[in-house]
């Protein structure tokens, strides 16, 4: 049995069969992460990161599965600039 969700500031359940966006996103990260954790455990390091990547581009970033040093900076200091002084809590309510 389905239990229906509430939207936020709704005064109603979702009209049947339908998912809340931000449930998607983390239904689908936490299958991308149980999928790493399998590999990782079988030592397939190579598929574990082919799953990350592909979650990722799912998102619209691309990186490479094996970056040079000036791209992994670069990318570095441009995650770290998104950041900002977010607070942890900001972002866990991130999609």
């Amino acid at each position: 049995m389905r239990v229906p969700h509430r939207r936020a500031g709704g005064s109603g359940a979702a009209p049947r069969g339908a998912v809340c966006p931000r449930r998607k996103y983390r239904e689908r990260a936490t299958v991308a992460c149980l999928r790493v954790d399998l590999y990782t455990a079988l030592d397939q390091s190579s598929r574990a990161i082919a799953v990350g990547l592909d979650y990722l581009r799912h998102l619209g970033i691309d990186w490479s599965p094996h970056p040079t040093d000036e791209e992994a900076r670069r990318e570095y200091e441009r995650v770290w600039s998104q950041l900002g002084s977010r607070t942890i809590e900001a972002l866990i309510e991130l999609p």
